[in-house]
């Protein structure tokens, strides 16, 4: 009977030792409502009715290149901070939202790894799209073909546009 004891401790105790570092994972709370997303290499979307919490996201850092991130956000209410932060943990890019907003940047890369995007939502209902890719230096400050539809085709070819 005292063996059939000390055998269930040991497997309860086992049982709680291995479920510990699930409880631990998590960073911080995170509360969604009608969370809808979807994540693909370069793309982030997300429609939601309630977030309050942080989520990232990870994106390629490569020296002598630039990331070019675009954001469209769409709130109903609450804010959305939102950051890309370096490798080595400093500030590259900071935007928050608390309405609407549409942004294309191009962030110049410095050191090599992983840079953390970082969404941070308080109360928020709405939307954001996140779109990010690397590209060489001399295209990241290049204007971007789409934006300038009116112009002819020929002139968008010699003045380098295409």
């Amino acid at each position: 009977m005292n063996e059939r004891r000390r055998f269930s401790a040991s497997v309860l105790l086992t049982v709680v030792l291995m479920a510990l570092p699930l409880t631990a994972c998590s960073v911080g709370s995170s509360v969604r409502l009608g969370w809808r997303e979807t994540r693909e290499t370069g793309h982030w979307q997300a429609d939601f009715t309630w977030f309050d919490g942080t989520d990232m996201a990870l994106v390629r850092a490569t020296p002598g290149q630039s990331v070019r991130l675009a954001l469209d956000a769409e709130l109903t209410r609450g804010t959305l901070d939102c950051s890309l932060v370096a490798p080595g943990g400093g500030l590259l890019w900071h935007e928050v939202v608390d309405s609407t907003a549409i942004h294309e940047v191009a962030i110049p890369m410095v050191e090599d790894g992983y840079c953390t995007l970082r969404i941070v939502g308080t109360e928020a209902e709405g939307r954001f799209d996140l779109t990010w890719r690397q590209v060489e230096v001399s295209s990241a400050a290049a204007p971007n073909p789409s934006f300038h539809a009116s112009i002819p085709l020929w002139y968008a070819v010699i003045c380098g546009f295409m």
